[in-house]
């Protein structure tokens, strides 16, 4: 299928200095997508007030309003149908925020309070009702060491479901010398979902040590941690609640939870105020236990870079208690007889059922990360191998290589190029389905930016980015841009054109892409 987006925002933004600064925002976007198989017609009105206290630097809190006001109408026709279907969906937002800062005490580093309170309300076709309040309170009670109490209440119901989360934090930290910084702290949160609850008691140390030694500057970090979590459920199944998500490119990105059920997923706009399809918008891959999400062209809404959320529910025990033990140790060195670093990384991530119920979602997990890194003038080569053993997904190991270079050609034009290798080759293969070739996953990957400053007040950029995958996943994406960036006085002004060639999902197409922006400062 192909698809044709048109989206244009008139508006105006106002604004005051002072000790009360403040502003007003009032826009219209006008949207309007057509393709073989949807047309979308959608105006949004959109109003943000914000207003701010900044009389004292050491206290300062900012209140901002934001309304949105969106009529859409989807109209879907099927493949081979003559008929179509015509969706209204309308939707109503109005949102509260309330940040506050307060600083107090002796001396330049003060003890301080931060925080906001945010309540929300949404209807139409998506209903969502928030109240959150996070706060944090740091006191400093020497120059090398200080507490901090986090609390975070959120109230969120969403399509009249209710999530309660109440997570309550308190530490300390401690710095010995000028190498080596303590960080202790002590966890506990309470989830309470539509059908069941789960509460996690943890505990975590931190130690960062930074030393000056003979050959270089040695650098090691080091995590332990310790979370026991009791989990209830009447159906054996738990909501997972817009876990954000940035889609760049056609990259895969990683839902966080194993096992996805099947019809479950759900990806919006972070304001909710728009539903991604699935084979229009995205699709979906999984491997082993985990799900993959990518961005689908040509037919995709959803923007490069965009962050959208995901909501999915997953299979859980009736009742059941485990544990989980986290262990991480960086270390890094820095030579100073060659421009070359050598870093070892360790991460172990292990879950261990005590009580109740295998919930066949527990893993464990050991990555071992060696590098080396040479940085000489302008070029950055980097080499890796990383061996990751775990039970959800399966075992693979990786080889990496990437390379950069960047220039001041003249005092006017500047550019930089680079290029990126990997092989990853996955083990168990039978086992997780990753048969026919499947069991690997070759990329290969290029860029090239080039920067020219016209004249004081105009830039001129063009970048060529190239990506393929073979093996587990066949893609291509070939893409070329040019932009032009001019500004005077207090005018903006940029135009920039791109080009896209891709193989995805066994679909070959083109996309060209014109995007203009003006903005006058008044």
């Amino acid at each position: 299928p192909s698809v044709q987006t048109k989206d244009q925002r008139y508006g105006m933004e106002t604004a005051t200095k002072g000790p009360f600064p403040a502003s007003l925002l009032l826009e219209q976007v006008i949207s309007h997508q057509t393709g073989d198989s949807l047309d979308v017609d959608k105006t949004t009105n959109h109003l943000r007030f914000s207003i701010a206290d900044q009389r004292n630097p050491d206290w300062m809190t900012q209140l901002v309003y934001d309304h949105q006001d969106i009529a859409e109408t989807d109209v879907l026709t099927s493949s081979g149908s003559t008929g179509s279907t015509s969706l209204d969906l309308p939707s109503h937002t109005d949102e509260v925020d309330l940040t506050n800062l307060w600083r107090f005490g002796q001396g330049p580093d003060k003890s301080s309070l931060t925080g906001t309170v945010r309540l929300l309300d949404q209807t139409g076709f998506y209903q969502n009702r928030d109240f959150l309040v996070d706060e944090l309170l740091n006191l400093r009670h020497t120059p090398t060491f200080s507490t901090f109490y986090h609390i975070l209440y959120d109230n969120d119901q969403v399509e009249s479901k209710p999530n309660d989360t109440l997570t309550g934090e308190v530490g300390f930290r401690k710095k010995v010398y000028d190498s080596l910084d303590i960080t202790g702290r002590l966890d506990y949160t309470n989830y309470k979902f539509d059908g069941g609850s789960q509460t996690t008691v943890g505990g975590f140390l931190d130690l960062a040590y930074k030393k000056e030694t003979p050959i270089g500057q040695y650098v090691s970090t080091m995590l332990v941690g310790l979370e026991d979590t009791k989990q209830t459920t009447a159906t054996g199944i738990k909501p997972i609640l817009n876990e954000p998500l940035t889609l760049t490119a056609i990259n895969l990105v990683k839902l966080s939870q194993p096992g996805v059920l099947s019809g479950t997923l759900v990806i919006t706009s972070v304001d909710k105020t728009k539903i991604y399809i699935e084979g229009v918008d995205y699709f979906v891959q999984t491997i082993g236990a985990f799900t993959q999400v990518a961005r689908l062209l040509p037919t995709t809404t959803i923007n490069d870079g965009q962050t959208v959320v995901a909501s999915y529910s997953v299979s859980a025990a009736l009742d059941d208690t485990y544990t989980t033990n986290t262990f991480n140790w960086n270390n890094r060195i820095n030579l100073k007889a060659v421009p070359l670093a050598l870093y070892v990384n360790y991460h172990l991530h292990d879950q261990n059922l005590t009580s109740g119920q295998d919930p066949n979602n527990l893993d464990k997990i050991h990555d071992l990360l060696c590098g080396a890194e040479v940085n000489w003038h302008d070029l950055l080569v980097t080499l890796e191998y990383e061996n990751i053993d775990q039970h959800l997904s399966p075992p693979s190991v990786a080889e990496r290589a990437r390379v950069s270079y960047r220039r001041q050609i003249t005092r006017d034009f500047e550019g930089s190029i680079g290029a990126n290798a990997e092989t990853v080759k996955y083990q168990d293969a039978a086992k997780f389905d990753l048969q026919n070739g499947k069991d690997k996953l070759n990329t290969v990957g290029g860029f090239l930016n080039l920067t020219y400053k016209l004249q004081a007040n105009s830039l001129l950029r063009y970048r060529s980015e190239y990506l393929q995958t073979t093996g587990q996943q066949d893609t291509k994406l070939f893409r070329n841009s040019l932009s032009w960036e001019w500004s005077y006085e207090k005018l903006d002004f940029s135009v920039e054109g791109r080009y896209d060639m891709f193989d995805q999902e066994g679909t070959s197409g083109t996309q060209e892409v014109l995007m203009f922006n003006v903005r006058r400062k008044f």
